[in-house]
């Protein structure tokens, strides 16, 4: 069984390495190891995957090289549980900001009106998990920037609109 996970992976990462291009489909990948950890790995049309063997003799041991966006990492492929690339969200490139009467999303900022002071925010990522929850003060204005690129929704009380982060 170990073997065959092992062919697999080693399938998975000559298929992502022989096709550089195809990397530009992808938003990141996602790397769980054995010890339960987990690694969210940005990437964008420059990164790229690769494996080898390090060492000699009785030490070798198949090595995975990962080049993220802006860091690059390496493991073990006996720390490796799983390794996924994660595509691009669902191919929607605009998303028309949408009003409502007491707040709007506009350029990656929630704008609100006094009459939610004291109400909370709640965003949603595409499969639904809580991302953030923050309570709304007089006039405040709250940035998704920090999240990653992608389709979330927005709720406030009963409210929900749909709003991408770029």
């Amino acid at each position: 069984m170990k073997k065959l996970k092992l062919v697999l992976l080693g399938l998975l990462v000559s298929l992502v390495v022989n096709a550089e291009d195809e990397m530009k489909q992808y938003d990141k990948i996602t790397l769980k190891l054995v010890d339960g950890t987990s690694y969210d790995i940005p990437i964008d049309g420059n990164s790229y995957i690769y494996s080898c063997i390090e060492n000699e003799g009785e030490n070798n041991v198949q090595v995975i090289y990962i080049n993220g966006d802006q860091q690059k990492y390496k493991f073990r492929r006996d720390e490796i549980l799983s390794l996924s690339c994660i595509p691009l969200p669902a191919g929607i490139e605009y998303i028309e900001p949408e009003k409502m009467d007491n707040m709007r999303y506009e350029e990656g900022v929630f704008k609100f009106t006094e009459s939610l002071h004291g109400e909370f925010l709640s965003v949603y990522d595409i499969s639904g998990r809580l991302i953030q929850y923050t309570q709304i003060t007089a006039n405040s204005r709250i940035s998704l920037e920090h999240l990653p690129q992608g389709i979330y929704v927005a709720k406030v009380n009963s409210e929900t609109i749909k709003v991408a982060v770029r």
